[in-house]
């Protein structure tokens, strides 16, 4: 669909244009994690590319309340590629 390609086109470009501050990093943000009380759910798809199982991990082990979750047959946009086990997966972690 035209609309989805488009829609999908202007996330990017706002993406890269928010994103990159420089460099879709902050080096104080660890300095906050421990504050994060809220239940958080890591998901990555597990043929992503970009960001790897050790980062996940590292995430999770900073983040009080974390855990993660990875996607089957799905790369860096698992939620695109797989939309029905992303909802699946978070609708589940965030029910009662």
């Amino acid at each position: 669909d035209d609309s989805v390609r488009r829609s999908r086109q202007a996330w990017r470009e706002a993406f890269a244009l928010f994103g990159w501050k420089p460099y879709m990093h902050n080096p104080r943000l660890r300095n906050w994690l421990h504050r994060i009380a809220t239940p958080t759910l890591v998901v990555r798809g597990e043929q992503d590319g970009v960001i790897g199982q050790n980062y996940v991990q590292h995430w999770c082990d900073r983040l009080p309340n974390a855990s993660s979750a990875n996607i089957a047959d799905a790369g860096h946009f698992p939620h695109w590629e797989q939309p029905a086990a992303f909802t699946k997966l978070v609708a589940d972690f965030a029910a009662p």
